[in-house]
């Protein structure tokens, strides 16, 4: 609020007291003066007058609204809002009271009364429009408005309605009526919450407390999120007593107008009552609609479209004000409006029957799930009315359908609201009225069509059984329809079937397959649709062309080549739609002739039309394969090329784009031109490209999409352009390096064409120079895209030089590339690994041309290596995605080509003993990350040194190591990691190794030695990993696999040494992990760095051969049986699923017979079984991130095994029903479809999953331990296994059941059990929902874990309504569990981490609280019980502050 100073208020006073005296005077020109000063006095935000003043303006104010001067009461009236928003609440009671009057005038002339009358309506709109609730203090406001003007205008309301007036059509009372109902469908539509008898929380109107007056007189009072301050609006008596006569109103008003006006405000009202009101408004609108139907059959038709209209629009408002609140009353609404549509086919009903349409469209859009068994229907009548045209007949004009037309004729209404209601746009009078044309089937076609356009956006499978017949439909209607309006909206009712039937949006398969079937005819059908051309005998119906039906025409085919592959392929479609494409755009040039029923002043429309025919152009070119589109550029290639130049950016930004696109077409077609036409235009191309970058004044979307055109073109069709305006081109690019705006897209286009193999190389020359030492500078801007960029564009040029390029460095001089490589070296850092890696290669090419660039090659050693180093010792050079992998090529890559360019001081034993030293000196030696990282990078080394580099340098290790004993256990940490990976790149070369038998005693002496638990103690566990991955990577390797695969295999057997000992499990758990880096390693290939030629020098590691991975997986399993370590169990499991994704067949049967045997109450056996079932978790771990399609499936079809009655039983041990849940939990994670694709496997299983969420209170043991008691919980562990599964599942379910990205099982598409409605949990089995619910009442009273597990699994399903349904049944429940997790008091000596704790979870609950209150139907938490929890609990002074927290975080009522 405006609450300044007393002195300023004093002062402020002053000034408003001097304005008001020049009010008064006579002269109308002063008055206009005074109160247009008065004006800008009351918009200031220090406006506060005192009280006495504020009184005196109030008056004047309202005086001057009945001024005689029309500009004086103007600017009255634009008073009134800040005058309402800075006075106090008594006076603004005054104002409306002052409205009210003027509004309820009857005293007076006739002419007085109407002009008394306008300015109290006027007036009071524009207060209504102005007052918005952004805070507290204006929520009071807007309160102290509604409950003034609302009661004053229901009197009136009532007192015209018991009078009988309103039922004439002429007299003061019903005009008094109607003014009143305007300004109260106006409230309603900005404020209708302070309308429904609740309160409103502040600053929101979506936060509300209905009261609703049942007919009894009775009130029941429901909750949703709000301040603890809620705000009142009208009683819920005067809301009660709104409603009976806005009814009343609809059926006794003799004005057709105003009962429309009735309608929309009881829509308005809607969308902020109870249930209990939708009810009683879809029972009026039911009663009158069956009146009209079966119950006076005296009724003319135009009397029965009089009566039933306004209800039928009634309802479909409501549903849309409402939404899917409406469901549980639009399944015995919706007959009733199907029966009145059939009902009302007599001529002049037309205008009854589009209402009907609408109403069916906002039911459909709304409400779907409920009317589901209808919807055939729906789809039945909606294509017979679609052709309704009793002028022409209804099959419309003429029998050909491929003849087309195109129409330019009557204006239709826009729909748009008239009256200030978001839902009444239908109820304006211009909906209903004549537009001058007798015929008005015009309105029940465009109906239809809307209808079918909403079935296919909200229920697509609905469309199925006659999905080629709809389409064949709506393409003869294309052409036949005579209606602009109507024919748009067939081809909008088209565009949104291909869109819910593609492919890119996850349409269901059969779907799919239907509109594949008849891509042609569509495509056919849009492109003569695009063009200008009518048939005579179309012409004679009234068909005729227009811009918006061609542009609707292109978006049509921009829709099917964006959903359909390969629609527009074959039988000459492309070639048809290209010379639709052309024609247009020559046609739409500048001042050329557009068509003959086209205005060809319509600049804009013009416009609109090319841009839509670029746009197609581009999604075309690249959708559809180049080499199909090449010989069709003949026809589109100039008109596109010359749309380039357009003065009107988007078409100019549009067309570009498209060439850019069609740049493999041209390289294509040029490729195959013998007679150089294609080169021609080509050059032409550039030219033009070469213009537009020489523009200052063009539009920087224009700039942008040029530099990505001019760098495809200059880097593909350099070749085949004249040499001079490709170098012209090549010039512009480089010059925009220097402009700020543009300089990165220009190094963007600059780095595609030094990297391409088509680039003109004299153009490359001219430019490489200036691009390389501008682009140079850039490297140290703050600017992280500049930088990329510029890196990419160096890289490029530097590999140019490189003798792989067949090149001697003639394009740079060594000192440009000593620069480049020297300011290239600060961004090789981990905080950008794909900067670090172009940095890193274009250092490794500057040391392959280290003969010619001696310069180059020093400033790599220099700066490049000492970067390098750090990086290589940060333990974030290994993580990541697939920047991250290509960094670590970048590195290894750079230190081979360091060694191998023989550098002084660049040895590889001086390039491993740099590395040892900087990992030691960074204290990031330990990190398994850095010595992998460290051995790779010194195999790099070994690798492209002389020959018995690798050798020399793993028995130097192998000595220094024995030699050390324990006095550097860090250097041995990294010897042993170096070890692995030298292992693991050794062949079977004679030079690669030296006594290899010899070697191998020793190696295995130090692996044994660092395995040795008095060595392991002094050096620390990390030594014990490290050479169990040395040795794993000399398993994996070539040439030492069989010597020590042996060992491996010993040594998980013990040796022979006793099972309990201490040694003995720390030596068999070693060589577990040596088996692992086997079973990872064997089979890989990884590019280690490219040599001279091009080539890539490779580490190999064979792939296990049958009777290999039959001995591991034999050992594997006997460690099983005895293993008594977790750890050690999950190493086996993991390594067991790791075969097991590579021999699925083999394994797995395995692996069932595993969990089969034993006795269910032996000890180790349910050890085995554990490691079993967890196998089969890293198996589809495994197969998901290799992509095998085939293996994925052999896997997941087995999985119905591992989690089923076998291990999810009561009667199986706790480990294991804990793992099945976990493979559940990692296949419903990495392949959500998995849930829906077998969902016979997740009926079975759910019942057995909710069975785990239970508290067996057996488990439950209390431990006296003297002074204090503790409570153990054995089935805890459990319980949040099966919570966290539960979650996974219903998040699978989300994501596959709402179109998202989940995976899909190989060759399935998406499965069509996916629900129409975006309901999730419609795909899930049918017990499902009510299952989770149970679980969720059991888990918000459990641990504090499993609650908060819980609290986010209930936010989750509440967001299905499948789910919220289940949830409301369990709510009693719920509420009551959550009210002990409210209420529940600290210890008084409780720990911040206790308090902390307890925090996370109060916010939890709370949120869970939000979800409830927004997400479940009114009619469901319209309970004693849970408003007493919402009151005392929820909005007590403990956590309400916090509540209103989650709620603001829900964003006020959402989610």
């Amino acid at each position: 609020a405006r609450t300044p100073g007393p002195a300023a208020a004093m002062a402020q006073s002053s000034t408003l007291a001097a304005i008001l005296e020049k009010v008064s005077s006579n002269d109308k020109d002063f008055r206009y003066m005074a109160t247009s000063d008065l004006l800008h006095e009351l918009t200031k935000d220090s406006f506060r007058a005192a009280p006495d003043v504020e009184k005196k303006v109030i008056q004047v104010v309202l005086k001057q609204l009945d001024d005689q001067s029309g500009d004086v009461s103007t600017l009255a009236v634009r008073c009134l809002p800040p005058l309402i928003s800075g006075c106090s609440l008594p006076n603004v009671k005054s104002v409306i009271d002052g409205l009210l009057e003027r509004l309820c005038c009857v005293d007076g002339k006739d002419a007085e009364i109407r002009a008394k009358r306008d300015a109290g309506v006027i007036g009071l709109k524009t207060v209504i429009e102005n007052v918005t609730c952004a805070s507290h203090q204006k929520s009071e406001l807007t309160a102290q408005i509604v409950t003034t003007l609302v009661p004053r205008l229901l009197t009136k309301l009532t007192d015209a309605i018991a009078s009988g007036e309103v039922e004439k059509d002429t007299g003061v009372g019903g005009d008094l009526a109607g003014d009143a109902l305007d300004v109260l469908t106006l409230t309603a539509a900005r404020h209708g919450a302070y309308m429904t008898g609740g309160a409103v929380s502040a600053g929101s109107e979506g936060s509300i407390k209905n009261n609703d007056a049942t007919n009894g007189g009775t009130s029941t009072s429901t909750t949703t999120p709000s301040s603890a301050c809620a705000i009142k609006g009208v009683s819920p008596e005067t809301a009660l007593a709104l409603e009976r006569a806005l009814l009343e109103y609809l059926a006794r008003s003799g004005r057709q107008g105003t009962r429309k006006k009735a309608a929309a405000c009881l829509a308005s009202l809607g969308a902020s009552s109870s249930d209990g009101f939708l009810s009683r408004c879809a029972l009026a609108a039911r009663s009158a609609i069956d009146r009209a139907l079966d119950g006076d059959t005296n009724l003319t038709a135009s009397q029965r479209d009089e009566l039933v209209g306004p209800y039928a629009s009634l309802l479909g408002a409501v549903a849309h004000a409402s939404g899917s609140r409406f469901g549980a009353f639009a399944s015995k609404s919706f007959p009733r409006i199907l029966a009145l549509t059939e009902r009302a086919h007599e001529e002049g009903s037309e205008t009854l029957r589009e209402t009907c349409l609408r109403t069916i469209e906002r039911f459909v859009l709304s409400c779907p799930g409920s009317i589901t068994e209808q919807l055939p229907i729906v789809v039945v009548t909606s294509l017979a009315l679609m052709t309704h045209d009793p002028l022409y007949g209804d099959d419309g004009g003429g029998e050909n359908s491929d003849d087309d037309g195109n129409d330019d004729n009557s204006a239709m209404d826009d729909d748009e609201e008239k009256n200030g209601s978001e839902y009444g746009s239908e109820y304006d009078a211009s909906e209903y009225s004549d537009d001058g044309d007798d015929d008005q089937s015009w309105k029940v076609r465009r109906g239809a069509a809307r209808v079918l356009a909403a079935v296919a956006t909200k229920a697509p499978l609905s469309l199925e059984p006659q999905f080629v017949a709809i389409v064949k439909k709506l393409l003869k209607r294309g052409f036949q329809e005579r209606d602009e309006q109507c024919r748009l909206e067939v081809f909008g009712a088209l565009e949104t079937i291909l869109r819910a039937s593609s492919a890119k949006r996850h349409a269901p398969a059969a779907l799919q397959s239907l509109v594949s079937s008849v891509s042609r005819d569509i495509g056919l059908a849009a492109a003569k649709w695009s063009t200008d051309s009518v048939s005579k005998k179309d012409k004679e119906f009234g068909v005729k062309s227009s811009l918006k039906i061609r542009t609707a025409a292109f978006h049509v085919l921009t829709e099917l080549a964006v959903g359909v592959p390969n629609a527009l392929s074959g039988d000459n479609v492309f070639g048809t739609v290209c010379a639709s494409l052309a024609s247009t755009l020559i046609a739409t040039d500048g001042n050329t002739n557009v068509g003959a029923g086209a205005n060809t002043q319509d600049a804009a429309g013009t416009s609109e039309v090319r841009v839509a025919a670029l746009f197609f152009a581009r999604v075309a070119a690249e959708t559809a394969n180049p080499t199909e589109t090449s010989p069709h550029l003949s026809v589109i290639a100039s008109p596109l090329v010359h749309a380039m130049s357009d003065r009107y950016y988007k078409t100019a930004a549009e067309a570009v784009r498209a060439i850019e696109a069609l740049v493999p077409a041209f390289v294509s077609a040029c490729e195959q031109d013998a007679d150089k036409t294609y080169a021609q235009i080509v050059t032409a191309l550039a030219a033009t490209l070469t213009l537009l970058l020489s523009e200052l004044d063009r539009d920087v979307e224009v700039k942008t999409a040029s530099l990505a055109c001019a760098g495809a073109v200059c880097a593909s069709l350099g070749k085949f352009s004249q040499e001079k305006e490709i170098q012209s081109l090549m010039e512009g690019l480089c010059d925009k390096l220097g402009n700020e705006t543009s300089r990165v897209q220009a190094a963007k286009a600059l780095a595609s064409v030094f990297a391409s193999a088509g680039a003109n190389e004299s153009a490359v020359a001219l430019v490489a120079p200036k691009s390389a030492e501008t682009l140079v500078t850039f490297l140290r801007k703050a600017d992280r895209a500049l930088r990329h960029c510029s890196l990419d564009a160096l890289l490029a040029l530097v590999r140019l030089g490189s003798p792989a390029s067949g090149d001697s460095g003639a394009l740079l001089d060594d000192a440009l590339v000593a620069q480049i490589v020297e300011n290239s070296a600060a961004c090789v850092v981990d905080a950008e690994p794909a900067a670090a890696a172009a940095a890193l290669s274009a250092a490794s090419a500057a040391l392959r041309r280290s003969e010619f660039s001696p310069l180059a090659a020093e400033a790599a050693r220099v700066h490049t290596l000492t970067a390098a180093l750090a990086l290589c010792a940060s333990a974030r050079s290994r993580r990541g995605g697939g920047s991250q992998q290509s960094l670590r090529h970048a590195l290894r890559s750079f230190f081979g080509d360091l060694v191998e360019a023989q550098l002084d001081g660049a040895s590889h034993a001086e390039v491993r003993e740099a590395l040892f030293s900087k990992a030691e000196a960074s204290g990031t030696a330990n990190s398994r990350d850095v010595g992998v990282a460290v051995g790779e990078c010194v195999a790099s080394a070994c690798l492209a040194a002389n020959a018995g580099a690798i050798a020399s340098t793993s028995k130097t290790l192998v000595d220094d190591f024995l030699a050390d004993g324990t006095s550097n256990p860090t250097r041995q940490k990294l010897a042993m990691y170096c070890l692995g990976e030298l292992g693991k790149v050794g062949d079977d070369a004679d030079d690669t190794v030296v006594s290899p038998d010899e070697f191998s005693d020793t190696f295995e002496k130090a692996v044994r030695a660092a395995f040795d638990a008095h060595h392991a103690s002094l050096s620390g566990d990390g030594l014990t990993s490290a050479a169990a991955y040395a040795l794993g990577g000399f398993c994996a390797g070539a040439l030492y696999r069989e010597r020590f695969l042996a060992v491996t295999l010993g040594g998980l057997d013990g040796d022979g040494a006793d099972e309990a000992s201490a040694d003995s499990q720390r030596s068999r758990y070693a060589f577990l992990l040596a088996t692992r880096v086997l079973i990872e390693s064997a089979g890989e290939v990884d590019s280690f760095f490219p040599d001279d030629d091009g080539t890539e020098r490779k580490k190999s590691c064979p792939p296990l051969t049958d009777s290999d991975a039959q001995a591991i997986i034999a050992g594997l399993r006997l460690r099983a049986e005895t293993e008594t370590e977790e750890g050690a169990r999950v190493v086996l499991a993991e390594c067991l699923g790791r075969l097991a994704a590579t021999r699925p067949d083999a394994l797995l049967p395995e692996l069932e017979a595993d969990v089969r045997s034993g006795s269910e109450n032996s000890r180790m056996d349910s050890k085995q079984k554990v490691v079993a079932v967890l196998a089969a978790k890293h198996a589809v771990l495994a197969v998901l991130s290799s992509g095998n399609a085939g293996l994925i499936t052999q896997v997941t079809d087995r999985l119905p095994f591992f989690v089923g009655k076998e291990t999810l039983q009561p009667a199986s041990p706790a480990e294991v029903r804990i793992a099945a849940m976990r493979v559940l939990s990692a296949a419903a994670h990495g392949l959500p479809s998995i849930v829906v694709d077998k969902k016979n496997w997740i009926e079975t299983v759910s019942p057995l999953l909710f069975a785990q969420t239970i508290i067996d209170p057996s488990l439950i043991t209390v431990v006296d331990l003297g002074p204090f008691k503790h409570t153990v919980d054995g089935g805890l562990e459990t319980r949040k296994a099966a919570f966290e599964c539960v979650g996974t599942v219903v998040n699978a379910f989300g994501s596959t059941g709402t179109g998202g990205a989940g995976g899909h099982l190989p060759g399935d598409g998406t499965n069509a059990e996916v629900s129409n409605f975006s309901d999730f949990l419609g795909a899930a089995p049918a017990s499902f929902p009510d299952g989770v619910a149970s679980a969720i009442a059991t888990g918000v009273g459990d641990h504090y874990d499993v609650k908060m597990l819980t609290h986010a699994l209930l936010c989750k399903v509440l967001k299905s309504k499948l789910g919220a349904e289940a949830v409301g049944k369990k709510l009693k429940e719920i509420a009551a569990a959550m009210t002990k997790t409210l209420t529940q008091k600290m210890k008084s000596d409780a720990v911040k981490q206790e308090i902390d704790r307890n925090s996370d979870l109060v916010r939890s609950c709370l949120k869970a609280v939000v979800g409830l209150t927004i997400r479940l139907p009114r009619d469901v938490t319209e309970t004693e019980d849970f408003d007493e929890f919402i009151t005392k609990v929820v909005r007590s002074e403990k956590v309400v502050k916090q509540f209103e927290e989650a709620v603001a975080a829900a964003g006020g009522g959402g989610e």
